[in-house]
């Protein structure tokens, strides 16, 4: 199998196999990734239909999700102290936007989701989210720039996570920051709730981000493991275990925990992780 790798274009072998898919890793710069060749050309839908990450999940893991984005916040106020602007790609139901906000941010979206645009201009009007894909026309249609491009599991849906950045890359402000938040490959909870191959179809850890931010023009300031604050009841909305392409065998140990009344010590288990890699770059 001669499959090219979508960062550096060096050869690939087949690290494991996920369900049917190929899961491949560089040679040259390990970046680890589905096979191009199984990707559906029809794979966006599921952004646009509420199917993947879905309004019902990201409202049930508001009060999780915002005490996490409250740190990470905390952490990017070395760079800019005095604030500014910022986008969001992939901004779901607004609560980073809210929270970054409400930091002193000058905030907007952008967001596929139809029904998660909605949601937002129903917790806050004064907040812009664009309802579109962030891709070429994207950048064409728009002239703003900003401070910060901020994204959170996000990056490994793309198909190329170069032009993500690039695109990232072009819509900042002289001296601006790329923050990108994805799962951390090393992690072994990422290994075990994160390989999605319908969803993420990249896969990336410590020793494998270099390649992709050198090729998108981007210096990596600062690589941080972070956690995301999980909720127990959520999981039950979780394409991890309800979508049918990747592993809805798993929904019986959510039942178990739901019937048990368990969520608890699930909570308590997964906050003992770090799974989640942040990576702040400047163009």
């Amino acid at each position: 199998m001669d499959v090219r790798c979508i960062i550096c274009n060096g050869r690939s072998y087949l690290k494991f196999k996920a369900r049917e898919y190929h899961v491949m890793e560089c040679r040259r710069c390990h970046m680890i990734f589905i096979n191009p060749s199984e990707i559906q050309g029809n794979y966006l839908k599921q952004y646009e239909n509420d199917k993947s990450s879905p309004v019902k999940y990201y409202t049930l893991t508001e009060s999780y999700d915002r005490k996490s984005y409250i740190e990470k916040l905390n952490l990017l106020d070395k760079y800019f102290p005095d604030k500014g602007t910022l986008l969001e790609i992939g901004s779901n139901v607004g609560t980073f936007l809210v929270a970054a906000k409400k930091h002193g941010w000058d905030v907007s979206g952008v967001e596929p989701n139809k029904r998660a645009c909605k949601y937002v201009r129903g917790i806050d009007k004064e907040i812009t989210v664009y309802n579109r894909y962030f891709d070429n026309k994207f950048l064409a249609d728009h002239q703003k720039k900003y401070d910060m491009i901020f994204s959170s599991d996000v990056i490994e849906h793309m198909t190329d996570p170069v032009k993500f950045l690039s695109i990232s890359r072009a819509l900042l402000k002289a001296g601006g920051i790329v923050v990108i938040i994805t799962p951390d490959f090393d992690c072994l909870l990422t290994k075990i709730f994160q390989i999605k191959p319908t969803e993420h179809l990249t896969y990336m850890k410590k020793s494998n981000i270099d390649g992709l931010f050198s090729a998108s023009k981007l210096r990596i300031l600062e690589t941080l493991n972070t956690h995301r604050c999980k909720s127990a009841k959520a999981v039950l909305y979780s394409t991890t275990f309800t979508n049918d392409d990747n592993k809805a065998s798993l929904m019986f140990i959510v039942k178990m925990v739901k019937a048990l009344h368990l969520y608890f010590l699930v909570e308590w288990v997964l906050d003992l992780f770090k799974e989640e890699l942040m990576i702040i770059a400047r163009r």
